[in-house]
């Protein structure tokens, strides 16, 4: 056991855990607490070696939470006095955190903050969000005090989000009003919309509500008559396939975390006859 939440809530009235991170070299946890109901987190991190608690603790932070590639460093996002997350900070562990670098601010009120890593493990992302609008920056995860590359420019009634593949971005988004999004790729050295080209064009009625990459494949989660639905690309050579299920009305969603070089897909399955289930798919044999 890495963190036992009832050791910790035992002389609390309240106790929620929001984030946990482990370091890219597994010997610290970064997690996040709660312990009045304010959803203003405190982070601490152990070290599972000695199980002792790290003299970092970092208030006011939100439910945003990811490590660099040196172990050392952390990025977080913080909530503003209208309880909006809007600046994302970055500390070095064994620094006052009074010191941490302010690595991004949101000015518009309309829009919330988060700070992400790429499923690669290569990039830090920090995305704002808004009504019908959303706006992508990067900076090199082995870099921490890399600066941030802006994707592309926030605009009226235009959203996106963006994984990474080998040399370049892969983008969903709604471009040129396309409501059920496509999906773009575009040089991850030339970002800006002006390079994407359509990798998945958008397919009427069949929206794609998320991609999801690893190391060999896309994954779509797509939806079609009110039913989510799966399907698989594999980069390489573009083939790709849909996973069928035998019932007419169900829910699936991809369940996350998964190495970046694994082929085995893990997801939720539930309907009104099937309880809650978890299903490990592997794509190379498209079976159990």
């Amino acid at each position: 056991m890495i963190l036992n939440v009832n050791e910790l809530a035992a002389d609390l009235d309240y106790c929620r855990v929001g984030s946990l991170e482990n370091s890219p070299d597994h010997k610290l946890l970064a997690y996040s607490m709660d312990s009045d109901g304010s959803e203003r987190y405190t982070i601490y991190i152990k070290d599972l070696e000695t199980g002792k608690l790290l003299t970092d603790a970092i208030s006011g932070s939100y439910y945003s939470l990811e490590w660099a590639n040196d172990n050392q460093t952390l990025f977080y996002d913080v909530l503003d006095e209208n309880h909006r997350p809007v600046k994302v900070f970055r500390h070095s562990l064994g620094d006052d955190p009074s010191l941490d670098e302010l690595v991004y601010e949101e000015m518009d009120e309309r829009f919330f903050v988060g700070v992400f890593k790429s499923s690669s493990k290569r990039f830090i992302y920090i995305g704002a969000s808004g009504n019908n609008m959303s706006e992508w920056r990067f900076q090199d995860a082995d870099v921490p005090k890399s600066t941030l590359t802006l994707i592309e420019p926030r605009r009226d009634n235009f959203e996106y989000d963006v994984a990474d593949h080998g040399d370049r971005f892969l983008i969903r988004n709604n471009g040129e009003g396309n409501k059920d999004f496509k999906v773009s790729e575009t040089p991850i050295a030339a970002p800006s919309s002006a390079n994407w080209k359509v990798l998945v064009d958008h397919e009427l009625g069949r929206p794609i509500e998320g991609i999801t990459v690893v190391q060999d494949y896309l994954i779509l989660s797509l939806r079609y008559n009110g039913l989510p639905q799966l399907r698989i690309i594999e980069h390489a050579t573009g083939d790709s396939f849909d996973l069928t299920f035998d019932e007419e009305d169900y829910f699936v969603s991809l369940i996350e975390g998964r190495e970046w070089d694994s082929s085995t897909l893990r997801y939720s399955y539930t309907s009104l006859t099937t309880p809650s289930t978890i299903y490990d798919y592997n794509i190379k044999t498209r079976g159990p």
